[in-house]
């Protein structure tokens, strides 16, 4: 998932699997239907970004989910396997302020914080993004962007009771 331009979320998604036998009848998928979803600029109508408590002005959120699939093609046995992944990710916002939050010394401490990122606010149109334990850095900079400066903070989302991140379409 990423966030670019302040006015568009992209979600890409890819995957690798195994052709089977194509059938109907119970346990078949529904129809897709899209009626209820619509474009939805990113901006503080329709987006909320939390980091730690912190509601900074999030320019751009990058997510790899760090799934590197291996396909095991044995006489007798083939599958695609998924090692443990280790979902990372970037996230550029403004820096508040000297004094509001030392983003430098929780990267140092490599202390675990929340995040959480929610794009719409209408049923069957929302994108929400959570992660209970997640460490900045360790190579935390700046960034200026329109004359203005930014933190440039790279994410590890570490193993959690609840997963290290939750994507959840609602």
């Amino acid at each position: 998932m990423c966030i670019r331009d302040r006015n568009y979320l992209f979600l890409q998604i890819s995957g690798r699997g195994l052709l089977r036998p194509i059938t109907t009848g119970p346990g078949s998928l529904p129809a897709a239907t899209y009626t209820g979803a619509r474009e939805l600029l990113v901006g503080s109508a329709n987006t909320a970004f939390t980091l730690d408590g912190v509601t900074p002005g999030l320019q751009e959120l990058t997510l790899d989910m760090g799934n590197e699939s291996q396909g095991r093609f044995l006489v007798g046995q083939e599958s695609i396997e998924l090692p443990d992944p280790v979902p990372v990710g970037t996230a550029n916002f403004e820096d508040p302020g000297v004094g509001s939050k030392d983003w430098f010394a929780i990267a140092a401490a490599a202390t675990p914080v929340g995040l959480q990122f929610v794009h719409g606010a209408a049923a069957g149109n929302i994108v929400e993004v959570a992660a209970d334990a997640v460490q900045l850095g360790p190579k935390l900079g700046y960034q200026e962007q329109d004359r203005y400066r930014h933190f440039q903070a790279p994410l590890r989302f570490l193993p959690h009771a609840n997963g290290p991140l939750t994507i959840t379409v609602r």
